[in-house]
Parts: C-alpha cells; sequence; structure tokens
C-alpha cells in the first residue's frame, strides 16, 4: 500500500507540472492564433474584398493584324535580286497589341474599348486561371470608345456585378484593375476625382462625360475595370491624358451598359433622341428675354409629344446644361445628344423665367420625320428610300442607295451640284442601303468638318464634300 501510494503520489507530483505547462502552452497557442487571425482581418480591407471578387472577370486582350509593308524600290532591279532575292521585295509582318476587357456576362460576352480592338484580324482572351480564347467582335461604339467581345467556352465564366455610375461620389475610393502584357493583374487604387469631364485623344477625337481618377492606369489597361469598393463595375477605363501625370478616365457604366445592350441586340448603338432645337441667344435676344448674360441656348422648337416635350420643355426656355455638360454654343449641344443612347435618361437644366429649373427626358429612337427634317435643314436635301419599283419610275439604272426626291434653293447640297433624281450610295464611308442606314449616318454627322457623299447619277459615280448650314 505504502509502494503503491508511493507511487501514485510521485506520478500524482510528476503529472502536475506537466499538466500546467501544457495549459500554458495551449492558452499562448490560442492567444497567437487570435492575434494572427486579429492582423489577417485587419489588413483584409475593402478594397482587398473588392479586388478578390472582381478580378476573375478581368481578362486580357491580345489582337494581331497583319501589315503589308512596301518593298524597296530597287527590288525590281535583277542585280538586287540576285543578292537579296525576296527579302527587298513586298512582304507582311504581323502587329501585336494589347489591353484588357471584363467578362460581363457568365455566357462570355466581353466589353473592352473599340481602340483596343480596332482593325485587327484577330483576337485573343486569356482569363486570369490562364485559359484563351478566340474572341469574335460583335459590335463597337466609337463615340465612346466602346466594344463588345464574345468567347465561347463549355462551362459558366466568370462575370463582374455591375454597380451604377448614377450616385458616385467625388472623393470615393476606386479601384482600377488591368491585365497589361498578359501578365496577371495590375491593381491601382485612387480616389473618383471628377465626373463629366470631356477628353480630346491624340487622334483628335473628343469623348464626352467621361470618369475621371487619380487611380494610374497602367498601359495596357485601357478596357479594364474601374471597381467600387464593393466591388462594382463602375466604369471601362479608357485612355492616359499624355500630358499630365496620374490623371485616368472611363466610361461611366451606366452609358457603358446602354450601349452593351444595343451592341448585343443591332451590332450599333443606336442614338437616342429628345425632339427638341434651340438656337443662340444674341444681344437682341436676351434683352427681349431680360436675360443678364446667364449662358446657355434658348429652346426654339420642342416636337409635340417627343420625350422633351413629355418631360415638359418649353419653347422659351433657356437651356444651360446637359446631365453633367453645360451647354454653351448649338455644336456643344449637338455633341452631347450625339452621346446620348436610347432608352438613356437626359436630365435638363433650365431656366424659365429667371429660375431654375431640371426636367428628365428619356430618350427613344430617331423617329422618320426626325431624320427627313435634320437632312432637310442641314443640308438641304429630301431623300427616300431607293427601291427596284422607284428606280423604274423614274428611270435609273441604280435601285440601291436614298433616291434624292429635292434640294433646298441655295443650300450647300445645290451649291455642291446635287440634284433630284441622283442616289446617295455612301455617307463618310458609311455604306447606305436602306433608311436605317441614313439615319445613322445623319446621327454621326460632325458639323464643323461636313460630309463626304458618294452619288450615283446614270452610270457615274461622284464624290461631293458636303458642308453642313449653320441652322438650328
Amino acid at each position: 500500500m505504502v509502494c503503491q501510494a508511493g507511487t501514485f503520489k510521485r506520478r500524482a507530483l510528476s503529472d502536475l507540472p506537466m499538466s500546467r505547462w501544457a495549459l500554458i502552452a495551449v492558452i499562448a497557442l490560442t492567444l497567437w492564433c487570435l492575434s494572427a487571425t486579429a492582423q489577417t482581418d485587419e489588413r483584409e480591407t475593402p478594397v482587398v474584398r473588392a479586388v478578390r471578387a472582381a478580378s476573375p472577370a478581368v481578362v486580357n486582350v491580345s489582337t494581331e493584324r497583319v501589315v503589308r509593308v512596301p518593298g524597296m524600290p530597287a527590288a525590281r532591279d535583277p542585280f538586287f535580286e540576285m543578292f537579296f532575292g525576296d527579302a527587298i521585295g513586298p512582304r507582311t509582318r504581323k502587329t501585336i497589341s494589347l489591353g484588357s476587357g471584363v467578362i460581363i456576362d457568365p455566357r462570355g460576352y466581353v466589353l473592352t474599348n473599340e481602340h483596343v480592338i480596332m482593325q485587327s484580324d484577330k483576337i485573343s482572351v486569356t482569363l486570369a486561371d490562364g485559359r484563351e480564347f478566340e474572341a469574335r467582335p460583335i459590335g463597337s461604339d466609337s463615340r465612346r470608345d466602346l466594344a463588345v467581345l464574345k468567347i465561347d467556352s463549355p462551362r459558366s465564366l466568370p462575370s463582374i456585378a455591375c454597380g451604377s455610375s448614377a450616385g458616385l461620389m467625388i472623393g470615393e475610393t476606386v479601384i482600377a484593375i488591368g491585365n497589361p502584357y498578359g501578365l496577371s493583374h495590375t491593381v491601382t487604387t485612387g480616389v473618383l476625382s471628377a465626373v463629366g469631364r470631356n477628353v480630346r485623344l491624340q487622334n483628335n477625337r473628343v469623348y464626352y462625360d467621361f470618369l475621371q481618377t487619380d487611380a494610374s492606369i497602367n498601359p495596357g489597361n485601357s478596357g479594364g475595370a474601374l471597381v467600387n469598393v464593393r466591388g462594382e463595375l463602375i466604369g471601362i477605363t479608357t485612355a492616359i491624358h499624355d500630358q499630365a501625370q496620374g490623371i485616368g478616365f472611363a466610361v461611366p457604366i451606366d452609358k457603358a451598359k446602354l450601349a452593351y445592350e444595343d451592341l448585343i441586340l443591332f451590332g450599333e448603338v443606336h442614338q437616342g433622341w429628345i425632339g427638341l432645337q434651340a438656337r443662340t441667344i444674341d444681344a437682341e435676344l436676351a434683352e427681349a428675354l431680360g436675360l443678364q448674360d446667364q449662358g446657355g441656348l434658348v429652346i426654339s422648337a420642342v416636337v409635340r409629344q417627343g420625350p422633351a416635350d413629355i418631360a415638359g420643355v418649353q419653347t422659351g426656355d433657356i437651356l444651360v446644361g446637359v446631365g453633367t455638360q453645360k451647354i454653351v454654343d448649338p455644336d456643344r449641344l449637338r455633341h452631347v445628344l450625339r452621346q446620348i443612347a436610347v432608352g438613356e435618361n437626359v436630365r435638363l437644366k433650365l431656366l424659365r423665367n429667371g429660375r431654375p429649373l431640371s426636367l428628365e427626358a428619356r430618350a427613344i429612337e430617331v423617329p422618320p420625320e426626325a431624320v427627313q427634317d435634320i437632312g432637310w435643314r442641314r443640308m438641304g436635301l429630301r431623300i427616300v428610300a431607293n427601291s427596284p419599283e422607284l428606280a423604274a419610275s423614274h428611270g435609273l439604272k441604280m435601285d440601291r442607295g436614298m433616291l434624292v426626291l429635292s434640294v433646298m434653293n441655295g443650300s450647300p447640297a445645290m451649291r455642291a451640284g446635287i440634284a433630284a433624281g441622283d442616289v446617295i450610295l455612301m455617307v463618310n464611308q458609311l455604306e447606305i442601303s436602306r433608311g436605317d442606314d441614313w439615319s445613322r449616318a445623319l446621327s454621326n454627322l460632325s458639323y464643323a468638318e461636313g460630309a463626304i457623299l458618294v452619288l450615283g447619277r446614270g452610270n457615274v459615280l461622284r464624290r461631293i464634300a458636303l458642308p453642313m448650314m449653320s441652322g438650328d
């Protein structure tokens, strides 16, 4: 008993310290794990979570173009051919450019910039997980620098959640995610610096109503994602300002979504129409209206039952802004209206009897009568879609294009020598085969530069430069 008791006692005494040390070790390990977990939670900021959610949908877009390189003039000389062979003759070479894109539909629709895929012969899309697909272009919109691609996969693809650009706050955190050079994602953060920016690039294109951010937009990031701290897509990064550091731009997602829907359905973006005309306020008119140099344009006409009329716009109202854009002259108004897509809600900022007024009009498809009106007021042309029957009745040799019915006296069209019976076949390199083509051509016109028309008269084709009239 004593021995057993003694043995038991010795074991108990030896076990007690070990149990205490084990307990202390367990407590220490638990505290360390809790501390490490707390540190991990502290590092997992909203930006980290946003990048984790959005990154799988951001892709690399690689384009390939075959360019023909002219040979040396001496290539025709047999002496040179003896030594150099075909090396000095005409040849082709491939040029490759890289950009980014965003999968916005799990079926494989990718939104990117138009300039990323422009004039490409082959387009490849590489996902974050390394999978590569050949892509086909669905449509593009040069006015917003947007394009839609389609990739085919046997299973659903990662896509990004779309937010809204309507309620963005200046100063809120934004994140730019791109996939430059085919490498892994590049992530930069900053704040939303401004909305409604107009950007003129080196190709002399002007883009309206862009978002501006100080988040660095790296080379190859064009077409990538600008997201908020929720990981929601709020813009498509599109340009770097060449003469300033730390300034990047993006197409607002609300405009991008409208363009995307049209591109999916029609392969092009249908321009919206709100049904108003406005003209410059000269000194005489300003005095008659009792204005004190408040700027803007006076509404000279509102189309009955058009979007502006339904919204409550009245003749005589002073239009001072459209959306985020200040309206200072008719050219600015025309440029801004050209950016509007069908279905877009347009905020019109007005003055009525000296008091500010804000109305919202929902843009619709341009009605045929409005297209005719634009052609008559701006060009001095009244036209109709040509057909075999119409061509036969007018004794024409061409049964396609748009037939000129009449020409306004003293108009640019009359001065350019256009006459009734001529057939318009092309406007600014856009082939005209039906009324929809004519509508699209007019909506894309630059009134400052005019239009280049290809006309058919008998068996002769003529190319005519046609300026626009400067009316409302």
